[in-house]
C-alpha cells in the first residue's frame, strides 16, 4: 500500500485503507494547499462521496492513487468517467487498451496516478502508469501572484 505523500511540508496519508487493491484520492485546496478530503474507496466503478463535490468546481487539486490493483479492478462506470472529466487521458487509456487486448491473466496488477485540477475546462491533468512496478509522479506547486504582489494561490506543475 501506500505510504502517504507530502505537500507544503506536510505529509498526507489515507483514511482507514486496507492492506491492497484500493484508490486513494486527495483534494487539496490551491488558495493554501491543506487537504479537504481525503478519501479511500476499494470500489472500482463509484467516486466516494467526500470527492463527488468537488467535480467541475474551480480552485481545487486532485491527486488519485491506486498502487499494485488487480488489473479486473482498473476503473470503470463512474469512476473512470470522473477521472476523465478531471483530467485522465492517455495513461488511463493506455491502461484500459493493455487491460483488454492482453486480458488480467497478463496484466495482473498496476499502478496509477492522476495530478490534475478539478476544474472541467482546465488544461489535461499529469498521469503515470505502470504494469510492472510503481509509478511516480512529481508535480511542484508555484505560487500565484497579481499584479499588486498579492498571493492569490498556487498553480500545479510538473516536473520532468
Amino acid at each position: 500500500g501506500f505510504t502517504g505523500f507530502a505537500v507544503n511540508g506536510k505529509h498526507v496519508y489515507p483514511d482507514n485503507a486496507p492492506d491492497a487493491d484500493y484508490y486513494w484520492f486527495v483534494v487539496l485546496d490551491l488558495k493554501d494547499l491543506s487537504v479537504v478530503a481525503n478519501a479511500v474507496t476499494e470500489n472500482a466503478s463509484e467516486v466516494p462521496s467526500s470527492i463527488v463535490p468537488y467535480a467541475g468546481k474551480q480552485g481545487y487539486f486532485l491527486v488519485c492513487l491506486s498502487d499494485r490493483t488487480h488489473a479486473y479492478r482498473a476503473p470503470t462506470g463512474a469512476l473512470a468517467k470522473f477521472l476523465f472529466q478531471v483530467g485522465a487521458g492517455r495513461e488511463l487509456r493506455c491502461l484500459e487498451q493493455m487491460i483488454e487486448q492482453l486480458g488480467t491473466g497478463t496484466v495482473v496488477r498496476f499502478s496509477y496516478c492522476l495530478a490534475a485540477t478539478t476544474d472541467d475546462g482546465d488544461l489535461p491533468g499529469m498521469e503515470a502508469m505502470s504494469v510492472n512496478g510503481m509509478s511516480y509522479l512529481n508535480i511542484v506547486f508555484m505560487p500565484i501572484y497579481d499584479s499588486n504582489n498579492d498571493f492569490m494561490g498556487y498553480a500545479p506543475g510538473q516536473l520532468s
